[in-house]
């Protein structure tokens, strides 16, 4: 037994590279001082609670340090509305009546007819427009039914007559003649 002793104590020689028994850690001694001064004064303090509040302490501390702050009081300029609206009144008077003289004034509907219309006037829109038919709706088109215009529009054959008796007959003729 004191073999196997002895060559344990050897082995953790060995390993510790210690060669007697005992072993301090690092800085040990200049901590210990400091530690035993603490644990001195943690003893000698007070074991019950230090930091007591009053009774609705609270609730008041509040009120207590307002009334010891004074605040200055501003002078609050207070303007009238009143004054206002009624410099406001007569503006919006005057825009009332400018817009209303300026929407009868520029809105002034004018009927057009057949009369007023042009055989040039007609003759730009026919150029300007033929552009958004293309040539395949022109083609499907069904020419044999007879209600292909008033279907598409309200033109009745009074007005068409009146047109045709108003227009220049030479333009026309050359028209037909192109």
């Amino acid at each position: 037994m004191d073999r196997k002793k002895l060559h344990s104590e050897d082995f953790t020689k060995k390993v510790t590279n210690c060669t007697h028994g005992f072993s301090v850690p690092n800085n040990y001694f200049d901590l210990l001082e400091d530690t035993i001064m603490c644990n001195l004064a943690e003893k000698s303090l007070p074991k019950g609670n230090a930091f007591d509040v009053p009774k609705d302490y609270f609730t008041s501390v509040e009120q207590e340090i307002l009334s010891k702050v004074e605040l200055p009081k501003k002078e609050v300029k207070v303007v009238s509305l009143r004054k206002r609206v009624l410099q406001a009144i007569p503006a919006a008077a005057a825009a009332c009546i400018l817009l209303f003289i300026g929407l009868n004034y520029f809105n002034a509907s004018e009927n057009y007819s057949f009369d007023s219309i042009t055989s040039d006037e007609l003759e730009i829109w026919i150029n300007e427009n033929y552009s958004t038919s293309t040539q395949i709706e022109f083609i499907d088109t069904d020419f044999t039914d007879g209600n292909l215009i008033e279907n598409e529009t309200s033109i009745q054959d009074e007005d068409i007559l009146d047109y045709f008796n108003t227009i220049n007959s030479s333009s026309f003729i050359n028209e037909i003649e192109q």
